[in-house]
């Protein structure tokens, strides 16, 4: 009886330790490592040790299966959550490793502080560094569709779209890492690595009247509904859809309200991964304040915008000019405001903006 007795204040003990400090992915991963790491003894290795000592994520770019993606989409049991299947391309190790390291090593990780990225990165132990990551539905053969990145339980998979990086693919060469950027930056936002104020989101109405386009704004004039309901002056920033395109048309009226949710955020902090691509992407955000342009008395926006962009540069080291010098670096499609993509030339990859 004393020997049971002691057995369970034992166990007791241990439960009560483990209640304490929980285990994170990470710590779990460190027990007992699911891959051979470094992965091989090239250059490109020796850069992704350095990468894991210095932000504590490991790149795989070899050796994972469908089984450990699929650890997203499936259920404990086994039972698939959605219908899709997701495939990619494993990098050629002579060819192609090399640039995905260095573009993720220099226009993602090097554009942030160490600081956002280890806490974006805190719950995810491995990067499966890719070709070409595309999902369609399981059976299906019509025209796949990209991610990013796939998240699995413990893991990301992230393409950099290496072969069709030319320097006039602007979906394809700066916004595939700035999509991996803004996927950091809002877990690690959600971490509470950064925080806004209370004002940047105070007097906002996203449920209220139909919002209008610039263009209706300026025919109604100053005073009347059309020209409040604008959604620029209402305070929101121009959508960014998941090719990168900016909608800053005069014409259009979907705004950064429109988008999507990125998971962690919420209904309340929607808006952040919105004003951060749109200042990583925009290099004439400034521009659209001066009179007669698209943020032209539009107080609200001209505030939040001001505050985001010093408060991620003077608080947490976030320097959008850096970001855009960068992922613009050696590109050469047309980079003018106002050259809009319409509804016929929507899928070109050398437009910017759009309005339709």
């Amino acid at each position: 009886m004393k020997r049971y007795f002691l057995f369970l204040l034992g166990l007791w003990a241990l439960q009560a330790c483990y209640r304490e400090e929980a285990l994170t992915p990470t710590q779990l991963e460190s027990a007992t490592s699911k891959f051979d790491f470094p992965q091989g003894a090239a250059p490109a290795d020796s850069a992704i040790a350095e990468i894991y000592g210095r932000y504590g994520v490991k790149l795989i770019y070899k050796a994972f299966t469908q089984s450990d993606v699929d650890r997203a989409w499936k259920s404990p049991e086994g039972a698939s959550f959605v219908s899709t299947r997701c495939e990619w391309s494993y990098l050629d190790e002579k060819t192609q490793l090399k640039a995905a390291i260095d573009v993720l090593k220099e226009s993602v990780f090097g554009l942030l502080p160490d600081a956002v990225v280890k806490a974006g990165l805190r719950a995810c132990p491995y990067l499966y560094v890719v070709e070409n990551i595309r999902y369609a539905a399981v059976g299906s053969s019509g025209e796949q569709m990209s991610v990013y990145p796939t998240k699995g339980l413990d893991s990301w998979m992230v393409s950099v779209a290496l072969g069709y990086r030319q320097p006039d693919s602007y979906s394809m060469r700066v916004v595939y890492p700035a999509q991996i950027m803004c996927e950091i930056f809002v877990h690690a936002y959600a971490e509470g690595a950064m925080t806004m104020p209370p004002e940047f989101f105070a007097g906002l109405d996203a449920r209220g009247a139909t919002l209008k386009s610039y263009n209706a704004a300026v025919a109604a004039g100053p005073g009347t509904p059309d020209y409040e309901n604008y959604w620029a002056r209402r305070g929101f920033p121009p959508f960014v859809s998941s090719i990168g395109r900016i909608f800053t048309g005069p014409s259009q009226s979907s705004c950064a309200v429109t988008a999507n949710i990125m998971p962690p955020l919420t209904e309340d902090t929607r808006e952040i991964a919105q004003f951060f691509l749109f200042l990583c992407l925009d290099n004439h955000w400034e521009e659209y304040f001066e009179p007669d342009n698209i943020f032209d008395d539009c107080p609200k926006l001209k505030d939040r915008l001001y505050l985001f962009h010093s408060r991620m540069e003077e608080e947490y080291g976030v320097d959008f000019e850096a970001i855009r010098s960068k992922l613009y670096e050696g590109a050469t499609m047309d980079k003018s405001p106002t050259r809009y993509a319409n509804k016929e030339n929507a899928g070109d990859f050398t437009f910017i903006y759009g309005d339709y």
